[in-house]
């Protein structure tokens, strides 16, 4: 009885929420013809919320595997490769980043494509156990180039992100409230991600020489010496295996049975792919275009099946996929579709700029806090306790001040406040510099004798350490909340079965900006900085000062276009 009670108010506040949204945040006649055509079974609010607890633990580990090598990309950097010290590290640590982001780049939208055809379960499994192995193998990477290839190859395995979005909105069933409320609760894994992840990551980061006295560690002396970056990573495979229990256990799968295919064809699929890419650029009859065209593929018996699922059934199933599958009942899914709708390419650009301003801003701290010329000159340990209190001011404050600005206006204002207001909160970062005289006096006195190293544990002021953590609390608290509207106004206005390529499209855009910014702060903040050019300190503030009117910038754009 419970159970339907709950059942039927989720479906009477899909009504309401339907009602509620404007065309062109939700497409409600879609939404009708899924209804018509799922057979997803309604979940209880206890199920959906076990179910959000593991779909949180994915976008926590997701989070750990991204920001986690941020505190000490800049010192692997310096223990892989001869010659780079602290003022030159900035271009190589951003290699590591954006090798990331590379790698998911180019895998994003056949993620999405997964998600779509074998279920978002497989996508998170898979992804989550290739991330485990990967992690081993970049934390005892030997050499700098191997370290940017497995980092790569992280991306390239990775498509937990989209499919975690994915499910959230899947998940609440159209119920407004909940998709709201468990999209803030998935995106702030990132605050607590940043309150955990500098931590650790630095704290674990060149452990012989952080602790050189510990048992433990003089116990593993030569193998932490060979691998100073495997610990980190260590905890990778920790979060990785947990998060694969939660999933298994407690996310039901929400693609459609109709619409779900079996995983073991998928090595079969992918050959047939690779295949009718590589025909189609050699052939350009009639018979081909004719298909492109129709959106239809012909089998050889003749029947005729939806192209977006055509391409990828395999003639054991052609049969059964006759009787399931219609062009009517399943509307392709396509790049190009998706792009020509106006709602859906505009959210994705504010979207993609965003993230590029986000991830340039997490990368070019560490880099700031490192540099002996302008920057405060601090090791990684201190990083760590820079980020990790901002991220505990972040993740105890977002959620409450999140869901209090969307109830009172709402979705798309929401966006655009988080994008205006956190661009001028970054111009305060160098300002930090003033704050820490000890910082200040080393500076200059490196400057003066010529050095381009120094010590890395400078001392860090107690008004430095408040001041940064504030800040950077309010600027991530801003851009949480940009990131969780988006993507919930973004899920609407695609249809329930566009909604895995469309975030696996999104994560393409994103991967790829995402992917320029690390190299990008880089080589800003060596030139700025290290060039001479500009004074050290002078170049610190207008590396800031760029990225807060970047920040800016995006703000006027989602005011003017959303």
């Amino acid at each position: 009885m419970h159970k339907s009670r709950t059942s039927s108010t989720l479906s009477d506040r899909t009504d309401e929420d339907g009602a509620s949204q404007s065309p062109r945040d939700l497409n409600d006649n879609h939404d009708e013809r899924h209804e018509n055509q799922t057979e997803v079974p309604k979940l209880t609010e206890s199920q959906f919320w076990l179910s959000i607890f593991a779909i949180c633990a994915v976008s926590a580990t997701q989070a750990w595997l991204i920001i986690s090598i941020f505190p000490y990309s800049g010192f692997m950097a310096i223990e892989l490769i001869d010659g780079v010290n602290e003022e030159n590290a900035g271009s190589y640590a951003g290699m590591l980043a954006s090798a990331f982001m590379a790698g998911r780049a180019m895998s994003s939208v056949a993620w999405g494509k997964i998600a779509d055809s074998y279920g978002r379960r497989f996508v998170l499994i898979i992804s989550l156990t290739a991330s485990c192995f990967l992690s081993v193998l970049f934390g005892t990477a030997s050499s700098f180039p191997l370290a940017v290839f497995w980092r790569f190859m992280m991306g390239l395995c990775n498509g937990l992100f989209g499919t975690s979005k994915t499910c959230v909105s899947e998940l609440a069933q159209g119920n407004g409230g909940l998709e709201t409320k468990g999209m803030s609760l998935m995106m702030g894994m990132w605050a607590w991600s940043f309150l955990f992840s500098p931590a650790l990551s630095g704290v674990l980061s060149e452990p012989v020489k952080a602790y050189p006295d510990s048992a433990i560690v003089q116990q593993f002396h030569g193998f932490l010496s060979e691998y100073p970056f495997i610990l980190p990573n260590l905890v990778s495979v920790i979060m990785c295996i947990f998060a694969l229990f939660v999933v298994s256990s407690f996310v039901p799968e929400t693609l459609p049975p109709q619409r779900k295919r079996s995983p073991k064809y998928i090595v079969g699929d992918i050959v047939r792919s690779l295949c009718e890419f590589f025909t189609s650029h050699l052939t350009s009859s009639k018979r081909h275009n004719k298909e492109e065209t129709d959106g239809l593929m012909k089998t050889e018996n003749g029947a005729s099946i939806a192209y977006g699922t055509a391409q990828t059934e395999s003639n054991q199933e052609l049969e059964s996929a006759k009787a399931t599958c219609t062009a009517a009942d399943i509307p392709k899914a396509t790049i190009a579709q998706i792009w020509c709708n106006t709602d859906t390419r505009t959210h994705l650009i504010v979207y993609w700029l965003f993230s590029f301003v986000v991830v340039a801003v997490d990368e070019g701290f560490p880099l700031f806090c490192i540099s002996q010329h302008g920057g405060l000159g601090l090791s990684e340990v201190n990083i760590g306790k820079i980020l990790s209190t901002s991220g505990f001011i972040f993740a105890v404050c977002q959620y409450s001040v999140y869901n209090k600005v969307v109830d009172c206006v709402g979705l798309t204002r929401s966006v655009q406040i988080g994008s205006i207001v956190a661009g001028p909160l970054l111009m305060l970062i160098p300002l930090s510099v003033l704050l820490n005289s000890s910082t200040d006096i080393s500076g200059d006195q490196d400057a003066t004798n010529g050095s381009g190293s120094g010590s890395r544990d400078n001392e860090l002021s107690w008004s430095t350490y408040l001041f940064l953590s504030i800040v950077l609390a309010l600027y991530r608290i801003f851009s949480l909340m940009f990131f969780s509207s988006i993507t919930v106004l973004t899920n609407r206005t695609v249809s329930p079965e566009q909604r895995g390529t469309m975030n696996g499209f999104s994560m393409l855009g994103g991967s790829l900006t995402k992917g320029l910014a690390p190299t990008f702060v880089g080589l800003l903040v060596s030139f700025c900085i290290s060039s001479g050019v500009f004074a050290p300190r002078v170049g610190a503030f207008m590396v800031f000062a760029i990225l807060s009117c970047m920040g800016c910038g995006v703000g006027y754009t989602a005011y003017k276009t959303m």
